[in-house]
């Protein structure tokens, strides 16, 4: 049995009311995308992705803005409340060229 073709989706990935954005600042540092952090109550690390802060729709009558970071590992993509971020590693450290002699 062949459906009908379908074309892609082309809109935008959110809705245009979210605040998407690849930096955020926990406890004072700045984690931008690509950057390492630990979540409470999970092991290893995860690799921070964006920081999404959704208000509610407009016209829907509520009243909570929804608030979470995503991140990647290696099972894929996860998402958590900004208040689980339990550490933020520092990036790595370029290695140094050492000198012969």
């Amino acid at each position: 049995m062949t459906g009908k073709a379908t074309r892609p989706y082309a809109g935008p990935a959110y809705p245009p009311w979210w605040t998407v954005s690849e930096s955020y600042v926990h406890q004072g540092k700045t984690v931008v995308r690509g950057q390492q952090l630990a979540i409470e109550g999970r092991r290893g690390a995860f690799t921070f992705v964006n920081h999404t802060v959704a208000p509610p729709r407009p016209g829907s009558g509520r009243r909570t803005t929804r608030e979470w970071i995503t991140v990647i590992d290696d099972a894929g993509y996860h998402s958590f409340r900004p208040e689980q971020v339990r550490r933020v590693f520092p990036p790595p450290r370029p290695q140094r060229k050492r000198s012969p002699g």
